[in-house]
């Protein structure tokens, strides 16, 4: 299976990104995922750090171009990812100045074709980092990381990543949907079998919680909203702005479930085995996008 690489493509002409795309999926050097921005302005407000593998920028755009978009990135984050210019110049004096000014690590000549992308860039894209983990959402594992943290730390909870070909059932379910906005746009979803939602709940208030009682959707809530604030906390670190809105709970009887394994869908889920039963917590890009039910 090819790795998984974020490329952004910066580029004017939509023409022209699509050609790039195209040409990058028919070389086999990666499976790749595309931001595509039309200038400079817009790929500077796109980027993230962590998120992008890969800069493919035209040397010409209208306001800021290709060398400048590269400059601006590496000022404000203080870091910038691997970066391959895009250009019909033919100056070599030219060509050089804008290698040393954007200390680029390649230069693709236009027509972009992809015998040349094969040749030139494929030791390059051969040390990007591997994305095709559990989380091909970028930054999703702080979504997983903030659960099992927050669960262990309010209800003294050691739950651990059960591998899952699929986790199919019928029975009642309570699970809270929580919308993030901001740098990107979420819904994040947390959902517990009946008895595990009883035993955390308990565990979490001090005394036990029926699922039927109308306190057990507050109670979800309240341990969603301490899990929404360490997911803010994780990705801040990371440089990403988030708000975190108001959780919606829902306490389901009979409901028909299915936790699917990460990467079939752009819903990416972890599936938690705990001794109080078993939980899990989801990731879908978009807001109200994202429960497998």
């Amino acid at each position: 299976m090819a790795k998984l690489v974020n490329a952004m493509i910066a580029d004017s002409s939509a023409n022209m990104r699509r050609m790039t795309m195209s040409c990058l999926r028919d070389s086999g050097l990666a499976d790749f995922e595309f931001t595509e921005a039309a200038d400079g302005d817009e790929a500077l407000r796109k980027f993230f750090p962590g998120v992008t593998d890969i800069l493919f920028v035209d040397m010409l755009m209208p306001g800021m171009g290709g060398v400048e978009l590269i400059s601006a990135i590496r000022k404000k984050h203080g870091t910038r990812p691997p970066s391959v210019m895009i250009t019909s110049e033919q100056s070599k004096e030219r060509l050089m100045a804008v290698v040393n000014e954007a200390v680029l690590d390649a230069l693709i000549f236009k027509p972009v074709n992809t015998a040349r992308i094969k040749q030139d860039l494929a030791k390059l894209i051969n040390n990007l980092p591997d994305q095709s983990g559990p989380w091909r959402i970028p930054h999703g594992d702080c979504v997983a990381l903030a659960t099992q943290e927050m669960l262990a730390r309010l209800c003294n909870l050691d739950s651990q990543p059960e591998p899952t070909e699929e986790l199919v059932g019928t029975g009642n379910v309570v699970f809270a949907t929580l919308p993030v906005v901001g740098d990107f746009r979420w819904t994040v979803v947390l959902g517990f079998e009946q008895d595990t939602a009883e035993a955390v709940v308990g565990r979490f208030v001090g005394e036990k919680i029926a699922f039927d009682h109308p306190d057990m959707g507050d109670a979800v809530g309240e341990v969603t909203n301490n899990v929404a604030g360490h997911i803010k906390r994780l990705l801040a670190a990371r440089n990403v702005d988030v708000e975190l809105q108001t959780p919606t709970v829902l306490c389901a009887h009979g409901l028909q479930f299915l936790v699917q394994p990460a990467g079939k869908t752009r819903l990416d889920q972890v599936c938690f085995k705990s001794p109080l039963g078993r939980l899990w917590v989801g990731v879908t890009v978009g807001a109200n996008a994202g429960l497998v039910l």
